[in-house]
């Protein structure tokens, strides 16, 4: 399955890919026209960048993102896992993650690049927690589905940005790691909004104390 799902990305064709967070949509940026045909299987606005999921850090510095500073740190912490780190890359800047997942990591490895993916859903609509899902919104667009059961996470990754936005956190220049941990706990916090026991085990850093209190009802 595994190597028929890298074939199926390295001719161009879309695979349905099971990660930690969520099932994603694949296409291999190398191949020209793939990523476009991810967009318009999405209905996804041209605007918006697609993130790269990679096999390890190694992959993600040898496509030419700047993977240092507090980002490298970061990533030696919590890779593999939900956390997607936006690197400067040439000509611009890139989120890239390294997922927490068996048969995704396995596929990573055989294609030997990091994958254009973005959740295996059309625009707007909810993540697919399973294969089916996934399938029943974008089955005509896509070549492959590799199902591996339903996705552990059930919701997207946590993302750290370098600029301010609405899902994101801005980790300036000079923060220390500790510092950074709190921000990004905040951070998924904000995005989960009701999932507190989720959002504590996210990044894998709560804490007993930080657990106890994000386990406290909250203030009417």
């Amino acid at each position: 399955a595994v190597r028929e799902a890298a074939e199926c990305l390295t001719r161009g064709g879309l695979l349905i890919l099971p990660t930690d967070t969520v099932y994603g949509l694949a296409a291999d940026p190398r191949v020209p026209g793939a990523e476009a045909g991810l967009y318009e299987a999405k209905r996804r606005p041209a605007e918006k960048p697609i993130p790269r999921l990679a096999y390890d850090a190694r992959q993600v510095s040898g496509s030419g993102a700047a993977l240092g500073g507090i980002g490298g740190r970061l990533a030696a912490r919590y890779w593999p896992g939900p956390l997607t780190l936006v690197l400067d890359v040439p000509g611009g800047t890139c989120g890239f993650r390294v997922p927490d997942h068996g048969a995704c990591l396995a596929v990573l490895r055989a294609v030997g690049t990091p994958l254009a993916v973005t959740s295996a859903n059309l625009s707007g609509a909810p993540a697919a927690r399973s294969a089916q899902d996934a399938v029943r919104q974008l089955g005509e667009q896509v070549e492959l589905a590799l199902d591996a059961g339903p996705a552990p996470g059930g919701v997207p990754s946590s993302v750290v940005r370098g600029k301010q936005r609405s899902d994101s956190v801005t980790i300036p220049v000079g923060t220390t790691l500790r510092e950074a941990e709190m921000q990004l706990i905040q951070a998924t916090l904000n995005h989960t909004r009701g999932e507190k026991e989720t959002a504590a085990n996210i990044l894998g850093i709560a804490s007993r104390t930080i657990y106890r209190k994000m386990k406290e009802p909250e203030e009417e």
